[in-house]
């Protein structure tokens, strides 16, 4: 979680909410963990969205500001 979290820009740079940077965390995992249980991964997605909230990394994206968006699941299929 860390590591991804530290890596925010470089991995998830293009992301602007916190649904786009979720479905780009459950596609690094997939490819970097294809083992990882769903129950893990998603234990993971939510630690790094948690981290990257704390550090405002969504503040600039598109003019919103806040987080405001619901969670929503991940759609790992």
């Amino acid at each position: 979680m860390d590591e991804l979290a530290n890596d925010a820009d470089e991995y998830f740079g293009d992301c602007s909410t916190p649904r786009e940077c979720r479905e780009a965390v459950a596609e690094l995992l997939a490819n970097r963990h294809p083992g990882l249980s769903e129950k893990d991964r998603t234990q993971v997605i939510a630690g790094v969205l948690e981290i990257l909230a704390e550090e405002d990394f969504f503040s600039g994206g598109a003019g919103s500001g806040v987080w405001t968006e619901p969670d929503a699941e991940v759609d790992d299929a």
